[in-house]
């Protein structure tokens, strides 16, 4: 009975000693984060315009819709190329006159604003006065895959 209690003894002075070794460390640490704040712009749809020449009504352009991805409260603002000097307007407005059907339009940006962190689908204004007479070589339709200045150019500033 002697060994059995020295050998019980033991093992509970063993185990209270090994618990003693068991306990946690712990170190706190910094986890730094540097952020260079970006817009991406996605392509920009093309725009299309049908027109009449001479028509009474102001003709509506559709396409133009693109993507915006911000970083979240990054203010952003638009501006439209400026044609070499030949259009007329302010950078988020401007009128051009297209090269080969002498048609004029107005492109208008999205207004500035503030980038959510998501990705806003945004559009660009597209509008052609009426009573534009237009030039034509055939007395069938025609459009402008000839002009030299149909390529547009949006930029975001950030």
């Amino acid at each position: 009975m002697k060994n059995v209690l020295i050998t019980a003894l033991l093992g509970l002075g063993l185990a209270a000693h090994g618990g003693a070794f068991a306990t946690d460390a712990t170190q706190n640490f910094t986890v730094s984060i540097n952020l260079t704040p970006a817009c991406a712009l996605g392509t920009v749809g093309g725009i299309t315009f049908n027109y009449t020449g001479a028509q009474n009504t102001q003709a509506t352009g559709s396409g133009g819709g693109f993507t915006l991805l911000c970083t979240t409260n990054l203010p952003y603002s638009f501006s439209l190329d400026n044609d070499n000097n030949n259009s007329s307007g302010t950078p988020t407005s401007r009128v051009y006159q297209d090269s080969a059907t002498l048609l004029s339009y107005t492109l208008t940006t999205p207004a500035a604003g503030t980038g959510t962190g998501a990705s806003q689908g945004l559009s660009l204004g597209a509008t052609m006065t009426a009573n534009q007479a237009g030039s034509c070589p055939s007395g069938t339709a025609c459009d402008n895959t000839a002009s030299t200045n149909r390529s547009r150019t949006l930029t975001v500033t950030y």
